[in-house]
């Protein structure tokens, strides 16, 4: 994805969601494009938090299995971009784009990684933007 098309989905977003809960991240890897759009979003005014995953996609995406197939996550009946997302996330990692993936799993360790209570409302990727609906991950039984 050309880097100005990106800038200006990752910023519509941004003002989509950011009062959507009491505290809203934008994550975006620190390396290729999300270096350079870290820094023009940093002139727009906008946080973002740079991340510096270890390991590869598959790595990453094998760390989180354990908690999807236990039921721990969970995926809307129905949305725009669902069939898309199955589409990608199905044949990984034999499948021909994994940028989705990538995100999904960066978005799973760092919920089940955050304190309890906070607001999650994706992560986008150097490779594309995953719009979901704000989710919120309560403690104490709630």
């Amino acid at each position: 994805m050309p880097a100005g098309i990106l800038k200006r989905k990752v910023i519509a977003v941004h003002r989509q969601w950011r009062n959507a809960c009491s505290r809203f991240e934008l994550v975006i890897e620190n390396k290729g494009s999300g270096m350079s759009l870290i820094q023009d979003l940093k002139r727009e005014h906008i946080s973002a938090i740079a991340v510096d995953p270890e390991g590869d996609k598959a790595m990453r995406m094998n760390a989180q299995t354990a908690r999807i197939e236990a039921g721990s996550v969970l995926l809307p009946r129905q949305a725009a971009w669902l069939d898309d997302f199955r589409a990608e996330i199905l044949p990984f990692p034999a499948g021909r784009y994994s940028d989705q993936i990538d995100a999904f799993s960066q978005a799973q360790h760092r919920a089940f990684s955050a304190p309890r209570g906070e607001c999650f409302v994706g992560i986008i990727s150097v490779g594309g933007v995953i719009d979901w609906s704000v989710s919120e991950r309560l403690g104490g039984g709630e």
